[in-house]
């Protein structure tokens, strides 16, 4: 048994069975589990296992094309007419292969656009490689309220290189970033409940998309201009804003409880903004990207973090800038998921769009708050 998902998710909570097959076990102080273990670690065990609640649970065309090729594949042929009532569709082929290699630290692409639709449309994007040879790649889609579109697919480098898992390629090269997909996109109208509630996932429904977005980095730091379309069903969003090659959910790693508050705001083509932000003192830090006749910007003094994620507050929170000003910040959305870490460390991520504003200027991003604990919660909940 290869635990690819036992060893990150959404296997990854110590009582779940599947941690037993760990390629490096934890260690477990009951007989019967560590006798598992072992038979696991000595190459006797021999097993398949398909979780198919995704792919039988959401009623459309891809559940249709999956039941076509799990009664092909498994049952006699002559089934797959029985089933349709016609010659089974062909799946969908593969992309058109990339421009260049993807590198092997993985690529990373974030981006909102306020005009896209009438709610605007946060993009987030991201291939990588999990270790060995393996890639985890996740593409979200943010539309307006609390709706999440998600993709989330595991895969093996490719002999050239890319960064391809299920129908998500990522590539990045001289400056330039590109971020396609084509298939199916979970569609999910809440996404504060889905990873925690039942009838939340059992709203949720597979929509069709297809996805082609550009970045073209404007100097260095990892902001530019993201340029492209995103089509869901028959709708078709034409995307033209500014964006980060910062990786989201991805970068925090703490090795003790603490909380975190990374914001990625964008105020027009000259100016990005990357702020992190964590209650030691001194540790905040604030970059501007793209504007390098700017004067250098900064907080003042020490920066209190809220103890629960800006999300869930009544207002709008205020970031005061050495000199005067301020930077504002106001959540529209949220999405809460919870992370294993390591052995007795967890944390919640809540993520998600937010309004910004500089002064005079508004801008629009992301904004990611990161509570990290030293115990399970009684709950859980896996991204």
């Amino acid at each position: 048994i290869r635990t690819t998902f036992g060893e990150r998710w959404p296997a990854a909570h110590p009582n779940n069975v599947m941690q037993l097959f760990r390629r490096a076990p934890r260690t477990s102080n009951g007989s019967g589990p560590a006798a598992l273990a072992a038979l696991a670690a000595s190459g006797r065990t021999h097993a398949v296992q398909l979780e198919l609640g995704a792919p039988l649970r959401f009623p459309g065309a891809w559940r249709e094309r999956f039941l076509v090729a799990a009664v092909a594949t498994f049952g006699r042929r002559a089934s797959v007419r029985d089933l349709r009532g016609d010659a089974a569709d062909e799946l969908a082929g593969p992309l058109p292969r990339a421009s260049a290699a993807g590198p092997s630290r993985g690529v990373a692409l974030q981006a909102h656009d306020p005009s896209a639709s009438g709610d605007g449309l946060g993009i987030v994007a991201g291939v990588g490689p999990l270790g060995g040879d393996e890639i985890g790649g996740r593409l979200l889609l943010l539309p307006g309220g609390q709706r999440l579109l998600l993709f989330t697919g595991h895969g093996r480098r490719r002999d050239d290189g890319r960064l391809v898992t299920g129908g998500l390629e990522a590539v990045a090269f001289d400056g330039t970033t590109e971020v396609r997909f084509r298939g199916p996109l979970l569609d999910i109208p809440d996404g504060a409940l889905y990873f925690r509630d039942e009838a939340a996932q059992l709203a949720a429904r597979v929509r069709d998309a297809e996805v082609e977005l550009r970045f073209a980095a404007r100097g260095d730091g990892g902001f530019g201009t993201v340029a492209g379309r995103v089509r869901l069903d028959d709708t078709v969003l034409r995307v033209d804003a500014q964006g980060f090659t910062d990786p989201v959910l991805a970068r925090f790693a703490p090795d003790h409880p603490g909380v975190r508050l990374r914001l990625t705001a964008s105020f027009g083509a000259d100016l990005g903004l990357v702020a992190d932000l964590a209650p030691e003192p001194g540790a905040a830090s604030l970059a501007a990207r793209g504007a390098a006749d700017r004067a250098p910007l900064a907080f003042d003094g020490d920066v209190v973090l809220p103890d629960v994620p800006p999300a869930r507050l009544a207002a709008p929170f205020r970031l005061p800038l050495r000199g005067g000003g301020a930077l504002r910040c106001a959540p529209r959305a949220h999405v809460t998921i919870l992370r294993a870490l390591r052995p007795g460390l967890f944390a919640r991520v809540t993520f998600g769009v937010a309004s910004y504003a500089l002064g005079e200027r508004l801008g629009s991003g992301f904004y990611e708050h990161t509570t990290a604990f030293a115990a399970a919660p009684g709950a859980s909940g896996q991204a």
